[in-house]
């Protein structure tokens, strides 16, 4: 568990310790750190469409999405027409959006006006936009009982997770003091706002508003740590998941609070492991165990996280390197391919493994952005940043097994594996619109 001493330190426990567990308290927020999307995508519009809008810049486009989730829906009225003396099945779409209050009529009319679409205030309370185009990007959304936050719109910074918390409370919500509270028929919408305003710097909480209704009320509330009460040990049975996720921190939902957890990443692989290996020796299943390191090459994400699309992104866009403390932690990096043709080998061999799969030419962080800073433009900054406290200082695989089972070994070196990234980022960010620096 994730607790603060009286002190104020932060730090694991685990639950079954023998503490005098009044003593300690437990995080009710977290800070989050999130992508900066500046599009939007819709898409190809329909066939014939009066209006086509391929990008909306996304922040018009959360603060839209919070008020159609609060307040829209879609109608879709079809009717018959004759055209030439046949019969035809025609359909109208519309975006319908809810609100009496002039303030919100005035905040809504201004996003509508941002988006491109035209639209129609039918009356005093409701605007109507028809579009096919949005109305099929709408309409997986579900009606009241049923309606969500994308994934997708919940792992953005906390500047623009505002945008869409803050148009959301304007639909079905309200401020309380310094907190809010959200009224939604949708559970799942319910556990989605709980997520979204813990991401914008809030505590939240999810209860069933009235017996026998489903309605649910999110609690909003600042950040303050709560006393805790001796945990309670109980059996599991359940599955067992490996998950990695930002700031080592797992947030769990217990009859509707959040609670921290440590990140069971590793622990997750190592049960991953055990577990495919009781499969082999009780069922006779046929496994192989690898055991993948730092791997890098075309086609990683911009916004994967990891070190090497990182610091490439960030020169092709003219922005300082990020290294985090002197740089002076190693790691090893393999190109993809090379990683391939490992797997390719370990599945056709005979042993189970584990094996460890990666390349043992060890570098530092600093080094590595300096090669990258000298082949895309010298003249880059880099800029240092506090270590996190659990970085690990050396990764260094040993394929000593990978030699002698399997015969492989990595063959391309960091210079050559990081020209061939970086022309491929160079590439795609180029087709996606940005100004790069040339070199």
């Amino acid at each position: 568990m994730y607790v603060r001493s009286k002190t104020g330190k932060l730090q694991f426990l685990r639950a079954d310790e023998d503490r005098h567990w009044h003593s300690w308290r437990v995080p009710t927020g977290g800070e989050f750190q999130g992508e900066e999307p500046e599009w939007f995508e819709l898409g190809t519009a329909p066939e014939n469409a009066k209006v086509s809008i391929e990008r909306i810049r996304m922040d018009d486009w959360l603060e839209f999405l919070g008020y159609y989730i609060s307040e829209g829906c879609v109608h879709v009225r079809r009717r018959g027409r004759v055209v030439g003396g046949r019969d035809y099945e025609v359909a109208d779409y519309n975006i319908l959006i809810a609100q009496e209050n002039p303030e919100g009529r005035a905040k809504i009319t201004h996003c509508l006006n941002n988006l491109g679409f035209k639209f129609f205030s039918s009356d005093d309370h409701q605007f109507r936009i028809c579009s096919k185009q949005l109305a099929e990007i709408l309409c997986p959304l579900g009606k009241s009982g049923d309606k969500y936050i994308p994934r997708q719109f919940l792992s953005l910074s906390k500047r623009q997770s505002l945008i869409l918390f803050k148009a959301l409370i304007m639909g079905d919500g309200s401020q309380r003091g310094d907190g809010y509270v959200y009224y939604t028929k949708s559970k799942q919408l319910a556990d989605d706002v709980q997520e979204l305003a813990m991401r914008c710097g809030y505590a939240a909480s999810v209860v069933s508003h009235a017996v026998g209704r489903d309605l649910y009320r999110v609690n909003i509330r600042p950040i303050k740590d709560a006393h805790l009460v001796t945990p309670e040990p109980f059996r599991y049975a359940g599955n067992v998941y490996c998950v990695n996720v930002q700031n080592h921190v797992v947030c769990v939902r217990r009859h509707g609070r959040v609670a921290f957890c440590g990140n069971c990443y590793d622990e997750g692989k190592r049960v991953a492991e055990t577990l495919a290996f009781d499969y082999h020796l009780q069922n006779g299943v046929e496994i192989r165990v690898a055991r993948i390191f730092n791997t890098y090459g075309s086609r990683m994400l911009e916004n994967d996280g990891r070190v090497v699309s990182n610091f490439v992104v960030q020169a092709l866009k003219g922005e300082p390197l990020t290294v985090y403390g002197k740089g002076s932690q190693t790691r090893s990096f393999c190109y993809v391919s090379d990683l391939v043709e490992g797997l390719i080998r370990l599945m056709n061999n005979e042993h189970t493994g584990p094996i460890n799969l990666g390349n043992p030419d060890e570098y530092t962080i600093l080094q590595l952005a300096q090669a990258v800073q000298q082949m895309v433009n010298p003249d880059t900054e880099i800029i240092f940043k506090d270590l996190p406290k659990d970085d690990p200082q050396r990764r260094r695989p040993d394929i000593t097994k990978a030699k002698t089972l399997l015969g492989w070994q990595p063959t391309i070196p960091l210079q050559e594996g990081l020209k061939t990234t970086i022309a491929d980022f160079r590439d795609r960010l180029t087709a996606e619109g940005y100004s790069l620096v040339s070199g």
